[in-house]
């Protein structure tokens, strides 16, 4: 009976000691180095500019910023107009780039 308790304590120790060193989780969209940055979200209709290698480089209106982003659909095409709500640093001292939080294409009737 004895040697049970010693187990059970034993396993009752490793247990709660690996859940007392948790990893450090990066929140998405939030690059750990930059932080303190402070950040601006932008909405409107993003252009695309064109697509290289997989890569969609888009202008947003009416703030006017380019950004870039996975192109998901090899259907897109240059002149094509998406819905788009992004994140861009307030200051240029952040060297981060916008961030995509919302992307929808737009469809002309």
């Amino acid at each position: 009976m004895r040697l049970f308790y010693v187990f059970l304590l034993t396993n009752v120790l490793l247990l709660s000691g690996c859940s007392l060193f948790q990893p450090e989780i990066q929140q998405r969209g939030t690059p750990k180095a930059q932080s303190n940055c402070q950040w601006n979200t932008h909405r409107g209709i993003a252009e695309l500019l064109r697509i290289e290698d997989n890569i969609a480089t888009m202008r947003i209106y009416p703030a006017d910023f380019t950004f870039q982003v996975k192109a998901s659909d090899s259907s897109w095409q240059r002149g094509d107009e998406f819905k788009a709500l992004i994140k861009k640093p307030a200051d240029s001292g952040c060297n981060t780039p916008p961030q995509v939080i919302e992307l929808a294409p737009v469809f002309s009737e």
